[in-house]
């Protein structure tokens, strides 16, 4: 490991030392982003690197290969309300379409998951394409988004 997250600790990980650095880098820099624009924010991850003896994922999984983190983000605007998490899931994906690191990552997004999530996971040789959105926040009023061309906002 050559990069020393600044908010996730040994805890999270199976083994943080095998953990990808670029990987870990940009999942603090998402959280780091998150601190700057919101107020209590939480950013949990609940599965990173496992030992590949534990078969909790599909076979070749990046988890096995300590280049995957699933994760979810919890956090209130000033005003004390929770984001929903389409909103959170758009602020993650324009944070790393706009940092450029969305070129290389994979992300996958699960509103269904019990606590809501994103899958992150490293993946420098694949080519994202994107598409501009418009969206009612929660003013009503509508905003320009730009999302991954396979994501669905609903």
């Amino acid at each position: 490991m050559l990069y020393t997250p600044e908010f996730f600790s040994q805890k999270e990980f199976y083994d943080i030392e095998l953990m990808n650095s670029h990987l870990l880098y940009i999942i603090d820099k998402i959280r780091s982003y998150f601190g700057y624009v919101y107020e209590h924010v939480s950013c949990v991850i609940h599965c990173s690197n496992e030992p590949p003896k534990s078969k909790v994922h599909v076979a070749g999984s990046k988890h096995y290969q300590n280049e995957a983190v699933d994760f979810h983000i919890n956090c209130k605007d000033r005003w004390g309300k929770v984001v929903e998490y389409q909103f959170v899931a758009l602020e993650v994906a324009n944070y790393l379409h706009f940092t450029t690191m969305w070129n290389d990552v994979g992300i996958g997004f699960y509103p269904e998951w019990n606590s809501p999530g994103f899958h992150l996971d490293w993946s420098p040789d694949k080519h994202r394409e994107w598409q501009a959105k418009y969206v009612e926040n929660a003013d009503g009023n509508k905003i320009q988004v730009y999302t991954p061309v396979n994501y669905i906002f609903e």
